[in-house]
């Protein structure tokens, strides 16, 4: 069976807004595959939706999630351990999926990424005539 995804190394990223550069995480995944889809599952705790993107470009699946600094809405930051995070995450993807089949789901700090499969890529029963 051919691999429908592949891993691929994370780059640095580095921001010029901070004095420091984000710490690069590289989450950890699961990939799932049933006939008529790829799933990977991701950890990215901490993100909120709004801070996660997901893009397809050519053959490349990347996902990029930053976790921002420890304030919370009606708290004033008094104390902080946590260093700003990006979570990056690249994979290669072949032709058997449906670039616009794609969708992302973030729930308990599991990103949830459904590939479709092409209409080529799913196995199908050929009837058989006399």
């Amino acid at each position: 069976m051919e691999n429908t995804l592949q891993k691929r190394e994370p780059e640095v990223v580095e921001t010029t807004h901070r004095r420091e550069p984000d710490r690069v995480a590289t989450p950890r995944a699961d990939i799932l595959e049933t006939s008529e889809a790829v799933v990977v599952l991701m950890d990215v705790p901490g993100v909120d939706e709004k801070n996660v993107e997901v893009t397809l470009e050519k053959d490349v699946l990347t996902v990029v999630a930053r976790v921002l600094d420890g304030s919370r809405d009606g708290y004033e930051l008094a104390w902080s351990e946590y260093n700003p995070t990006v979570f990056r995450r690249q994979f290669t993807v072949s032709d058997r999926v449906d670039s616009d089949g794609v969708t992302a789901q973030l729930r308990h700090g599991v990103l949830k990424v459904e590939l479709k499969k092409s209409e080529r890529a799913t196995a199908r029963k050929i009837e058989v005539r006399s």
